[in-house]
């Protein structure tokens, strides 16, 4: 009566790459904070600290100041704005060239980004292109796996449920770096 159709192996190797993909790369950007202790142990925009200044702390060997603070919180500013503006232009690229290649558009914007945070430690202004480049290639990744669901319609809701999960287990990315 019923003709069961077998769900093409494509489909279901995509589905299995939501996790890694979701915990690595989607909402990275929500854990900037741990972030900015990996970026201050590598010495990032230390020399802009006045070390004989009293509101200039060492704990653990890691110095602090505001104007230090001041950069990071800039930059995770930054971030979170382009991680909401790229859905606008995700949508766009999206309906005018399709998923897979606005995917791809994001793999290069993600790797644009993950270069700059390569540099950044030796070049310490590059912090603020790679956070724009890699926050607004993340964020459209929940976007175009979002419609992932589509391929799976007996558990589509699931696969939304899941891909906002791992979006949000994203945020602790960093502390386990």
């Amino acid at each position: 009566m019923f003709k069961r159709e077998i769900m093409p192996i494509s489909n279901i190797l995509l589905l299995a790459s939501l996790p890694l993909e979701g915990f690595i790369f989607f909402g990275t950007i929500l854990g900037w904070p741990s972030f900015v202790e990996v970026l201050k142990e590598l010495k990032v925009y230390e020399s802009s600290c006045d070390h004989f200044s009293n509101s200039t702390t060492v704990s653990n060997g890691i110095v602090n100041c505001s104007k230090r603070d001041s950069y990071f919180s800039a930059a995770g500013t930054i971030g979170s704005f382009s991680m909401n503006v790229s859905v606008l232009m995700m949508g766009v690229l999206i309906k005018k060239f399709g998923i897979f290649r606005a995917r791809a558009a994001l793999t290069i914007v993600v790797t644009a980004g993950l270069v700059c945070f390569l540099f950044t430690p030796q070049i310490n202004w590059l912090m603020f292109p790679a956070v724009f480049l890699y926050s607004s290639g993340n964020y459209s990744f929940v976007l175009t796996n979002s419609m992932m669901s589509v391929l799976f319609p007996t558990i589509g809701a699931l696969v939304l449920v899941l891909g906002q999960a791992f979006f949000q287990a994203g945020s602790s990315y960093f502390r386990f770096v």
